[in-house]
């Protein structure tokens, strides 16, 4: 039974605030499978930009589950009690909800990379965007040196 009009969500959040909370403890999230492929000791010849991906992508999702999942678990048992003071509304729920996917996105894509990583047997593949980085990187450090 809900209290306040469903929200009209950007990126198809749950239509009541007790749906969320239960979503929240059914789906711990699209990357937890991913965690057992990942090693948890990396081989010795890994670069230390390889450590730092999988650094990256293993704290930004357990930041994700410990800290932002547990705060909108907050919010929505806000939202149900009726003497709760500030109560988040619907659309607080849902604004927040989409920063979550958007956080969620983020985090699947980069245990994607790591997984694409793994399969390239460690080796860093670069992007158009990186070659474009380093060429540039290159030419500004060459004309640095002319002028000396």
């Amino acid at each position: 039974m809900d209290r306040l009009p469903p929200a009209r969500p950007t990126l198809g959040v749950q239509p009541t605030t007790r749906a969320c909370a239960l979503d929240r403890e059914s789906n711990p999230g699209p990357f937890s499978p991913q965690f057992n492929a990942l090693p948890t000791e990396p081989p010795a010849r890994l670069h230390h930009l390889l450590l730092g991906k999988i650094r990256s992508a293993v704290g930004s999702a357990q930041l994700l589950m410990s800290q932002k999942f547990q705060q909108f678990y907050w919010l929505c048992q806000q939202n149900l009690d009726p003497s709760a003071m500030p109560r988040p509304t619907s659309q607080d729920l849902a604004g927040y909800w989409d920063m979550l996917q958007l956080s969620v996105e983020d985090v699947s894509m980069k245990f994607d990379e790591l997984q694409q990583l793994k399969l390239n047997n460690w080796k860093l593949m670069a992007s158009p965007e990186r070659k474009w980085q380093l060429s540039r990187r290159i030419s500004w450090s060459r004309t640095i040196q002319r002028r000396r």
